[in-house]
């Protein structure tokens, strides 16, 4: 499923170049706040990255502004080009310019990883008011695979970096749709304001027994929601609910390395890496707002 009107978000280094202080490539109308606040939280599912160079595990991100909504990955290049979905690039001779180049290591030999993603803003920055689509699925491994095609490797061989202009909002991105068994949570309007629902001995992994959950958005910020991994597709599903149907300030990330990394990151809800059951946490500092 296509969703047009996109503009892209890396954090990521080339070739020769360390990580730039600002990121790789960011929309042109990002205001410096914003750009200070995604760009600290991207930093923050960075986190132990080198756990992932055993699972090649991909820690999918969400990060609504209110704004400004951020869809993407944090993952090594290589585990996201070698995936599945984007042999079907391959296949249809889109690999053509990596020939002869590898960047999946850096000059001095380390794997080479990153947060890429994607933007989309209401009309004129409007509150919410996103692409209704959104919100039935997640950036397809093959757009992102394209993404570093035609956004990191262009500049990989840079040797210093440029002021980058900013990215314009002209990307088309391909969606993989959300389980049909997500279907049923769409059924009730998402509600961020109603009291906290437990997790736990109640949540069953059954598909089709998996309640509604609420999510923490908004007044929650000093609070932490931590999510079973079998139910990474729900939290990402209601996510984009609240984020495009309601329009405020909500946030994400699967596969945080461990409890602690988690609560002293500015997300609202996370899955851990090992962690079965759901629960709440209080955070250690509350957060500034946006």
């Amino acid at each position: 499923m296509p969703v047009d009107n996109g503009s892209v978000l890396i954090h990521c280094r080339s070739k020769y170049c360390d990580f730039p202080g600002k990121l790789f490539q960011y929309p042109q109308d990002f205001t410096a706040a914003q750009l200070y606040q995604v760009r600290a939280m991207i930093l923050q599912t960075t986190e132990s990255i080198e756990d992932l160079r055993q699972t090649h595990e991909k820690r999918r991100v969400i990060i609504c502004t209110g704004t400004h909504l951020v869809m993407g990955v944090t993952a090594y290049i290589r585990d996201i080009l070698e995936a599945d979905s984007h042999k079907k690039s391959v296949e249809k001779g889109y690999d053509a310019a990596y020939s002869g180049t590898d960047i999946y290591a850096d000059c001095g030999g380390r794997p080479v990883y990153g947060f890429f993603g994607f933007v989309w803003k209401g009309p004129e920055g409007e509150k919410g008011r996103y692409p209704l689509q959104i919100a039935e699925g997640f950036p397809s491994l093959e757009s992102i695979g394209l993404l570093i095609r035609n956004h990191v490797l262009p500049k990989w061989e840079a040797r210093y970096w440029e002021e980058d202009q900013g990215a314009d909002y002209g990307e088309q991105v391909e969606f993989d749709l959300f389980p049909t068994f997500l279907a049923e949570l769409r059924q009730d309007e998402p509600d961020c304001k109603r009291e906290l629902a437990g997790l736990g001995s109640g949540m069953s992994e059954s598909r089709n027994k998996i309640p509604l959950v609420s999510l923490l958005a908004n007044q929650e910020r000093a609070l932490l929601k931590v999510y079973p991994g079998s139910l990474n597709e729900v939290m990402l599903c209601k996510t984009l609910e609240a984020a495009v149907y309601d329009g405020v300030p909500v946030s994400c990330c699967t596969g945080f390395p461990n409890l602690n990394s988690a609560g002293r990151s500015a997300f609202m809800n996370v899955s851990c890496a090992g962690r079965d059951e759901g629960r709440i946490l209080v955070k250690r500092r509350k957060r500034k707002k946006w």
